[in-house]
């Protein structure tokens, strides 16, 4: 999948998050069944980890090279062999770690929330599409669970995180 392609999938799903979350109150987005996150905590998650990822499309391409290496193979995985590894590790009980767990007091500022989630999702759209081809290919950064990915498997990680909890959230609402 080129990365237009990837981009505009995550646009539209990102969308779909921010008019989830516009069509329902401060109450249906608290609700939450125990232990799990609600829909306000799973956007809050989005925003964290979005404003992580932007920043791997940001840094310039020879600091990436240095900390993380370049892959020998040009060759990133497709998206189908990045889902399939993420959610093996769902099925082993992975979870977010620390850094990404959202921080809530119980209360939701929707407005602010809304404009918090569709600002990180701008910034990193615009910050991935500076990316070459080559770059998207070549350059790799660490994933928490995933370990080493591309640039691209990581924009194919970042269409599927979504997607999932959107999945996740339309269910709680």
């Amino acid at each position: 999948m080129s990365i237009n392609e990837t981009l505009a999938q995550t646009k539209a799903v990102l969308a779909d998050i921010s008019e989830l979350l516009a069509n329902h109150t401060d109450a249906e987005l608290l609700k939450a069944p125990a232990g799990k996150w609600s829909c306000a905590q799973q956007a809050l998650h989005l925003v964290i980890s979005q404003k992580s990822t932007t920043v791997a499309y940001k840094v310039p391409g020879f600091a990436v090279g240095l900390l993380y290496g370049k892959r020998v193979s040009a060759q990133s995985r497709s998206y189908e062999e990045i889902v399939a590894a993420y959610q093996a590790h769902l099925n082993n009980g992975a979870k977010a770690p620390a850094e990404y767990e959202p921080k809530t007091n119980g209360t939701a500022d929707k407005q602010r929330l809304i404009a918090s989630f569709n600002k990180a999702g701008e910034n990193y759209l615009a910050a991935a599409a500076t990316k070459t081809e080559k770059e998207l290919d070549t350059l790799q950064v660490k994933h928490p669970l995933l370990g080493k990915l591309t640039l691209r498997e990581l924009a194919y990680f970042t269409l599927y995180h979504n997607r999932h909890h959107l999945k996740t959230m339309q269910g709680l609402v």
